[in-house]
């Protein structure tokens, strides 16, 4: 895999120039290695970036998920935006399903009408959270966690 800045794993003080400078120009901030938590962390609110601790394991923050607002009789919902790219044949994925008691139709890809038809239409998601937040803000209800 070719480096790039989201997929960074070594310390600074390992990176080229040119590395490093793509790290600075980060367009949604910076993750640190948290050695304790083993995660990526958030660093200070008041960091700039312009200073990189050399032995500290830094990455680009990925951009954000893209989202859709959905507003009906006055209610605004912020939800995941729908897949726009086709699922592998045998994934599992999700379609906002207002009219089930559970806002969620659950379903594998296979290529095949029905699996495109979803697809075109923005109907496709990867989590079932997501799905059930889209099937609720579609009939003007505030979803959970949104």
């Amino acid at each position: 895999m070719d480096w790039t800045p989201e997929t960074n794993r070594v310390p600074t003080c390992l990176l080229t120039a040119d590395e490093l400078a793509a790290m600075k120009a980060a367009k949604h901030g910076w993750e640190f290695w948290n050695t304790t938590e083993q995660d990526w962390s958030n660093p200070l609110s008041d960091w700039d970036g312009t200073y990189f601790y050399p032995q500290s394991i830094y990455r680009a923050k990925p951009a954000p998920a893209p989202t859709l607002s959905i507003t009906v009789n006055g209610v605004t919902n912020v939800v995941a935006a729908p897949v726009t790219e086709k699922p592998e044949d045998g994934d599992d994925y999700f379609c906002p399903a207002p009219c089930f008691n559970d806002y969620v139709l659950s379903s594998h890809w296979i290529s095949d009408q029905v699996d495109y038809a979803r697809l075109n239409r923005g109907l496709i998601h990867l989590s079932e959270a997501a799905a059930r937040a889209h099937a609720m803000a579609v009939v003007g209800l505030k979803a959970e966690g949104v």
